[in-house]
């Protein structure tokens, strides 16, 4: 994939799910900030697609392409909820399909990412940053992304990972506790059990 052209869509969360994320913020001792979101789009091709293209997939998203990505600041966090690097969303399958439909077959992959943007008064900490990215995303299915440029690395190659086994019969519960930390598996303690 040697071009990924991001396009800006639409408000993402209605009002009433913006202030239940932020009263599950301020519930879990977050300082206060405000929070809006958007659908941002990553199309991926071989060349760079023509004018035509991009405006038939504008149509298609219903977004608009962007000269230059927005930066996260001081004041103002991004977190870019994306599916995991090295997967392919179902979403992307279904979309990726259609776009070829609708006559744009030099468009090989497009994904759909969802931005929160936080605004506060003073950059939030790591810890802060971890437990706002906790609330926004599904750890087994998606990541989140601290730049709209990083979202390049979704078209990423990933080579297989050979098979690697756990040997419950051996090890038990401990075996299976090690694996979900050592290949990130997220396994809560009921699926262990």
């Amino acid at each position: 994939m040697s071009v990924v052209l991001p396009l800006r869509g639409a408000t993402a969360l209605s009002d009433f799910r913006v202030e239940k994320l932020l009263q599950k913020a301020a519930a879990a001792g977050l300082p206060p900030a405000g929070l809006k979101s958007e659908y941002w789009y990553f199309a991926g091709s071989a060349d760079a697609p023509d004018a035509e293209s991009i405006e038939k997939l504008q149509a298609l998203l219903a977004a608009e392409s962007v000269e230059q990505t927005p930066q996260a600041s001081a004041g103002l966090h991004l977190f870019l909820i994306a599916p995991r690097i090295g997967t392919i969303s179902p979403w992307s399958s279904k979309a990726t399909d259609i776009t070829r439909h609708c006559g744009l077959g030099m468009i090989t992959r497009i994904e759909r990412g969802l931005a929160y943007w936080v605004s506060s008064e003073q950059p939030l900490s790591d810890a802060e940053r971890q437990q706002l990215s906790a609330l926004l995303h599904d750890r087994m299915t998606e990541q989140v992304l601290t730049s709209l440029d990083d979202a390049e690395r979704l078209f990423t190659h990933v080579p297989p990972q050979p098979l690697r086994t756990v040997d419950v019969l051996a090890g038990g519960r401990d075996a299976l506790e090690a694996a979900n930390r050592e290949f990130g598996l997220a396994l809560s303690p009921d699926e262990i059990d």
